[in-house]
């Protein structure tokens, strides 16, 4: 998309590696916690480990 169109802009989206080829891309914040919380299954931490990582990086300490 880039190349076609020349676009020159922070995109701000989803984890998708597709995005990475605009020279700046900020993930937001929905999608950081979704993300944290995905590669934390994916290593096989259980459920409770996982809330209480995602609710650091939401900034909620009174519930991790």
């Amino acid at each position: 998309m880039r190349e076609r169109y020349e676009i020159r802009a922070v995109v701000v989206g989803d984890a998708d590696r597709d995005l990475s080829c605009f020279e700046e891309r900020q993930i937001d914040l929905i999608h950081v916690w979704r993300e944290v919380n995905y590669k934390l299954w994916q290593h096989n931490v259980d459920l409770e480990t996982r809330k209480r990582y995602v609710n650091e990086v939401k900034g909620n300490p009174a519930q991790a």
